[in-house]
């Protein structure tokens, strides 16, 4: 009979056990845990791929005001154009700010060319731009804003668009993996990853009255503003928005809940009509709420009840704090604003509150709110009515060294607003030709912009000694005769 080893003793056979108890047990395969992180990575690809073709850049374009700051001081970042003038220094007699554009991003949401995205990237804009996934640069008309929620729709003449699913926002929790798109710093269709940080952040933007933010450490930076932010399943759960400074990793989203809804009205109406109370509230700190009686834990204290507002006749009074809604905590005034515009207008609540330290409730059946007065300038989408705003002389007698034999047209004066300053042409400039064709003259330039085939031209110029290539839109006949002139003095 075989024996095995110490048999009859009994301690090896203790020892031998012992052994296989205490071994830790055999950590996976390198590969197995590559073949897991490649799995995490082609879901972010696979999101990014669904994801990308509906996201948009937008450039909105705007007059600077005064001389000082660059004049791309909007959401891209791009940098400027050089320190501003110093205090004392006569201005150049070349205008120095032309019309330039601020950029941002957007999200697609009809077939037909309607985009989602925030206030700020276009207020103020004279004109704004859409680039589209496939490279088409559009012209875009506002079709509503909500500045109570920072956020706008402007539509493109195009059809057929692959546009954004919306998730899910309400049950977003911390922890979640999130993925920004857009184009920050006009990088368009940049991808960052990180995560969902925390939900109903109320931030320092006063002029957004509905905030219930979803904060990501997803990378934001300007140029992002209007972008979608994704969950893993490719949908929308939130609207990028504002950062804490940038490159701090604190960015936060407008929820899709929110966001879509708005999106909707503004397709459809051009405007949002909300319910509201009519009543103007203040945050029901701890020291407020023991002073009122009331339980800690937030709520809303109601400084105004505005006559003729759907709480007119309620009786509540000044001084109430308000805790409950519907029988649910209330956290701040924020989150009952939030929760009375999710409702319908003509819609039955119930408010807790507490007066004197006595607790009560009433019912309120909530009216249409106020719509704020826009007056939005006219853009126009099919054409550009703006002169060329360009005046040009002979090039010949620069001091300057020029190529071609010294040939072109000396850029004298850009004027603000006009079609020139849109495409970057700056005084000191020299056209060198104008499509095919050589230019030495305004009447040059004249000619070849009336004879190009299409909405755009290519210029070449010289700037610095440098050759550069640049697309000058043609101005449409209502702009008026002559595309070019000569200075006059």
């Amino acid at each position: 009979m075989c024996r095995l080893p110490g048999e009859g003793g009994g301690l090896p056979l203790v020892a031998f056990v012992a052994l296989a108890v205490v071994r830790p047990a055999a950590e996976p395969p390198a590969h197995e845990a590559v073949r897991q992180a490649r799995l995490l990575e082609r879901a972010f690809v696979d999101v990014t791929a669904r994801v990308e073709t509906v996201v948009v850049r937008i450039e909105a374009m705007t007059r600077p005001a005064g001389d000082a700051g660059s004049p791309w001081e909007g959401d891209d970042g791009s940098g400027g154009w050089g320190p501003p003038r110093p205090p004392g220094d006569p201005p150049s007699p070349s205008p120095a700010r032309p019309v330039v554009p601020r950029g941002g991003s957007g999200i697609v949401i009809t077939p037909d060319g309607c985009v989602l995205t925030n206030e700020h990237v276009i207020a103020g804009a004279e004109r704004i731009v859409v680039r589209l996934h496939d490279g088409r640069r559009l012209d875009a008309r506002v079709r509503g804003i909500d500045p109570d929620t920072d956020l706008a729709v402007v539509c493109v003449p195009a059809e057929g668009l692959p546009t954004a699913p919306f998730g899910d926002s309400d049950g977003v929790k911390a922890g979640q993996w999130a993925i920004a798109i857009g184009a920050p710093f006009g990088l368009e269709h940049t991808v960052t990853v990180g995560h969902i940080s925390g939900t109903g952040r109320v931030i320092d933007m006063p002029h957004v009255r509905f905030q219930d933010f979803i904060q990501t450490d997803a990378s934001i930076n300007p140029g992002n503003s209007g972008g979608p932010l994704v969950d893993l399943d490719g949908k929308v759960v939130g609207v990028n928005s504002a950062i804490l400074g940038v490159g701090t990793g604190v960015g936060f989203a407008i929820p899709a809940s929110l966001a879509e809804r708005v999106g909707r009205q503004l397709v459809a109406d051009g405007k949002v009509v909300r319910p509201w109370l009519g009543l103007e509230l203040q945050d029901l700190g701890a020291e407020l709420a023991d002073a009122l009686g009331a339980p800690p834990g937030g709520g809303a204290v109601v400084l105004e009840v505005l006559p003729g507002g759907p709480a007119a006749d309620s009786g509540l009074r000044p001084g109430d704090a308000l805790v409950t809604l519907d029988g649910r905590p209330l956290r701040s005034p924020h989150d009952l604003a939030n929760r009375i515009a999710r409702g319908r207008i003509g819609q039955e609540v119930e408010v807790g509150y507490v007066r004197h330290g006595k607790r009560g409730r009433i019912r309120i059946a909530t009216g249409p709110g106020p719509i704020p007065d826009v007056d939005w300038p006219d853009l126009r989408p099919q054409g550009d009515a703006r002169p060329l705003g360009l005046h040009v002389a002979p090039a010949l007698g620069r001091t300057s060294p020029l190529p071609e034999g010294g040939a072109g047209a000396l850029v004298q004066r850009v004027d603000p607003g006009g079609l020139a300053a849109a495409s970057g042409l700056l005084a000191g400039d020299v056209i060198l030709s104008v499509g095919p064709r050589p230019v030495r003259s305004s009447d040059d330039v004249a000619s070849a912009l009336a004879s190009a085939p299409r909405r755009h031209v290519a210029l070449v110029v010289w700037r610095e000694g440098t050759r550069k290539v640049m697309a000058l839109e043609r101005p449409t006949p209502e702009a008026g005769p002559g595309p070019a002139s000569a200075p006059r003095h």
